[in-house]
Parts: structure tokens; sequence; C-alpha cells
């Protein structure tokens, strides 16, 4: 009894020393990294009077310096190789270029931010310069500019260069290739100084696999897909002054109260008449049920992001604290009669932006299934108070980043 007395004595003592042992590696791992990027697994102040959406915020350099210092952990040889800083040195480099046109679908703008950080991760792993041409339906930069990555500098000169010496690969939908990424030689096969490249898919699990990134990006496997995301495309991008302007008079709506937003997705409706049918359809009555816990005007405003003018005006009806800016309802690849309105789509296209980042500052955030939304969340950053549509229970669930 004695003998058996001391050996479970001595099992809890070396179980709670490896507890304490593993809990302090992990811990300071955990550390090292900036805040920003680990918003998921840090405990957030209460979100009721917590609202902070404003100019400021998405301009201060406190939350940009983030991405900043993100960049410097990896020791940036890797990047500085791709960095152009002058129209005039574009000659020395090699391109790979995100493209997004009219000669086929490239999706919204969830579709298209999946294709450009993808495109930007294999542009660091090769060793190429990085260059977003998208001007349609308008050009990027009315709305976005580069932020600590200029991604426009050479956009004139990839479009300079002779056809010999460039290739175009659309890989919009999946492509076998993808299937081929881990190991495909890109130094003997991709010769031409210019690739330009269509895909609206997330390569980050197969871009892992890669030598280069194994041995040159460790931070690649140290991030979570969410931080992956909300750090690339801070690097990527900053709002323009129309969009800062317009948050802040946004944010002059909430009066400091909680923002409670919902992105609900329908798919194929009177609003975008050419748009996909979804086979699995959330159901808004069910999600303006899980709202109604938030109609106290003096604690919450309500903000309904959507793609169904039908489901916006339900909602106007259903919420008296809810905000409408009531513009119109564009979807970037199918823009149906606004196809003969170009600034009409520019305006759709900007609000789509603009609705992104509203999102992406909420205090409460409810998602349904769609890349826009769940990019929204990981510009948001952190996991507390987010739910999604469950099309199973047809239930609103609290969720996480990993999960949406």
């Amino acid at each position: 009894m004695d003998l058996r007395r001391a050996w479970t004595y001595s099992l809890i003592i070396s179980v709670a020393s490896c507890m304490i042992t593993c809990g302090l590696v992990f811990f300071n791992s955990v550390s090292s990294f900036p805040r920003r990027m680990n918003k998921e697994i840090t405990t957030s102040r209460s979100y009721q009077n917590a609202s902070f959406l404003s100019k400021s915020n998405l301009l201060s350099k406190a939350k940009a310096m983030t991405s900043l210092d993100f960049l410097e952990m990896s020791d940036r040889i890797q990047l500085n190789k791709i960095i152009v800083k002058n129209e005039k040195d574009c000659h020395h480099y090699k391109f790979i270029v995100y493209k997004c046109d009219y000669s086929r679908r490239c999706g919204g703008w969830g579709d298209r931010q999946k294709g450009i950080v993808s495109s930007f991760l294999l542009a660091m792993i090769t060793g190429r310069a990085f260059v977003i041409n998208l001007d349609k339906p308008c050009s990027l930069k009315k709305i976005l500019n580069p932020h600590f990555y200029d991604w426009s500098v050479c956009k004139t000169f990839v479009n300079s260069i002779n056809n010999s010496n460039t290739n175009e690969f659309d890989f919009v939908g999946g492509s076998s290739f993808f299937d081929d990424l881990p190991k495909f030689d890109f130094s003997s096969k991709w010769t031409w100084q210019v690739v330009f490249l269509k895909t609206n898919s997330n390569l980050i699990i197969r871009l892992r696999k890669r030598k280069e990134a194994r041995q040159q990006f460790r931070w690649l496997f140290r991030m979570t897909e969410a931080n992956i995301f909300n750090v690339l495309l801070q690097t990527l991008f900053q709002p323009r002054g129309n969009i800062l302007n317009f948050l802040d008079q946004f944010e002059s709506k909430t009066k400091g109260k909680s923002l409670v937003s919902s992105h609900i997705r329908k798919g194929q409706n009177p609003s975008i008449p050419e748009d996909d049918i979804f086979r699995e359809i959330p159901d808004e009555t069910i999600i303006f049920n899980f709202l109604k816990k938030f109609t106290t005007s003096s604690k919450y405003v309500l903000y309904l992001a959507t793609d169904s003018n039908s489901v916006r005006q339900t909602f106007s009806r259903t919420f008296n604290n809810s905000i409408n800016i009531n513009e119109t309802i564009v979807h970037i690849d199918r823009l149906g009669k606004f196809r003969m309105f170009p600034e009409k789509a520019c305006e759709g296209f900007k609000f789509a932006i603009i609705e992104q980042y509203i999102l992406s500052e909420s205090d409460v955030l409810i998602l349904t299934d769609s890349w826009f939304g769940k990019i929204a969340g990981y510009m948001r950053g952190k996991s507390d108070h987010l739910y999604a549509w469950h099309q199973k229970s047809r239930r609103v669930v609290l969720s996480d980043l990993r999960h949406i």
C-alpha cells in the first residue's frame, strides 16, 4: 500500500511539473508575438459601451505597427528582396501579378482577398515582387492605398512587358496545379519576368508545405490562418481618406454604444439576380430573433450587411436602434444592370469595402457562410462575442476565428 501511495504521489508531482513547464513554454512562445495577432487568445474588455470604430483607430500607429513588427520578426531578408522603392528600378525584378478582370469571374471582394493574400505569399516565397492589377469595376487605388508594401509602384511597368516574357495562369475555381504547388519548381518552370495570376483560392495550407516556407518563413507556421490574413491585409492595404471619412460619420451615429453587426449572405435574389443559387440559405428571421437581445437603445446600435435589399428593409422595420446606410447593393463580379453604369458599380465596390470595415470593428458580430464575412472576422482579430449561423441546427451559435 505504501509503495502504491508513493508511486501515486510521484506520478502527480511529475504531471504537475510537466504542466508547469509546458505552460511556461507556451506562455513564452505566445508572448513573443505582437498583441494584435493574438487577440483571439486574449481576454478582451466587456463589449458594452466599447465601440471603437474610428479614423484614428484605423490610422493609429499603435495598431498599424503590429504589421511592421511582424515583418521585422521574420528578419525581413526575404521580403526586402521583393520591395521595389522606385519605378525606375522595376526592370531589375521578376513579378507575380494578381490580376482580376472581366475575362471571367473572380468572385466577390472576399474571394479576391483570398487570391490577393495567396498570391502575395507566393511572391514572397518565390522571391518575386508583387503587383495588384485590379481595375474592374474601377481601380482599387481609388478605394485602398498601399500600406507597408507598395503593390502599385510597378503596375505600369508589368503591363508594358513584351508578351514573350510574360505568362498568365487562370486558377479561378481551383486547379490541379494546386496539388503540385508544394513541390513545383518555380525557378526552372516560371522563367518569365512577369507571371499574371487569376485565383480566388486560399493557398496557405499548400504554401506551408514548401521547403522555402519551412526554411525562411517560420512565422507562417506559428500564426493561425486568421492571423495571417489579418496581418497581410494590414501590410497591403490602408483605407483612403474618403473611406475613413465615411467611417467617421458612421461612428458618430453609434454615440459610444456597442456596435452589434451581422452579415447575411443569401445568394441569388432580386437584388443580385446573376448571383449563384445557394443550396444552404440562412434564415434571417431566426437571426433577427437572436438580435432582439440587443434592442436596448441606450446600450446597443445594430447594423446589417447583406446582399438582399428585402432582408435589409425587414431589418430596418424590425429594429428601431439600427443604422441603415441605404446604399445600392452591388456585387462587384455580377454587376447585372450596373455593367452599363461604371460609376455606380465603383460606388458599390467601395461600399462593400466600407461594410467589411464596419463588420471588422464591431463589438458583437454574427456571420453567415461567406468569405466576405469570414475575412471581416479575421480583420476583427478576436473570437470573443463572435457568432455564426449553423445551418444544420438552424441556430445562431457561439463561434471562434477557427470555425467561422
